[in-house]
């Protein structure tokens, strides 16, 4: 019998809205077929207001120690922005590999370790589906996401039409 594969994955929020968007990050994180341990925390805005720092330790730390660092932005904040340069520069995040406004994501040079940000949802999910996929290494459980989030959009979309 073979022991479960367990994943670290730190997920800091950077304000209110982003942390609204928590359970539905963490739900889709648990999608994967390995054991996934996530470790909540919060960076600039909300770290700021909360710590007098946009980055503080207990943060630093938690994304130290993951395989994955996930960072939920709800609204756009210069302390956040800082932060996150910050986070990648101490950690080595360099290798830029997606670059939507929604769902970024940088690889350490390894490749192994990956940091995203996550934007408002439910178009930031694509970013929870990239670890998903290249990080926590399910590519199934990315895909099911992905065609989940199609879908929520397809429908917000004819709701918003047949509101018009």
């Amino acid at each position: 019998m073979s022991m479960p594969v367990i994943r670290r994955v730190a997920l800091l929020y950077a304000d209110d809205t982003a942390q609204a968007a928590l359970p539905r990050i963490k739900a889709a994180l648990q999608s994967a077929r390995d054991v996934v341990h996530v470790v909540v925390g919060c960076i600039g805005a909300a770290a700021l207001a909360a710590h007098g720092v946009p980055l503080p330790g207990r943060a630093l730390h938690a994304a130290a120690s993951a395989d994955a660092v996930l960072v939920a932005i709800g609204e756009p904040h210069a302390s956040t922005s800082a932060a996150v340069v910050g986070l990648r520069e101490e950690l080595g995040f360099t290798r830029r590999f997606a670059e939507n406004e929604l769902a970024r994501m940088w690889l350490s040079e390894s490749g192994v370790r990956g940091c995203f940000t996550v934007g408002l949802l439910p178009a930031g999910l694509a970013a929870v589906a990239l670890a998903l996929e290249y990080v926590l290494g399910d590519v199934e459980a990315a895909d099911a996401l992905r065609a989940s989030n199609r879908l929520e959009a397809t429908a917000a979309a004819v709701q918003r039409a047949v509101v018009l």
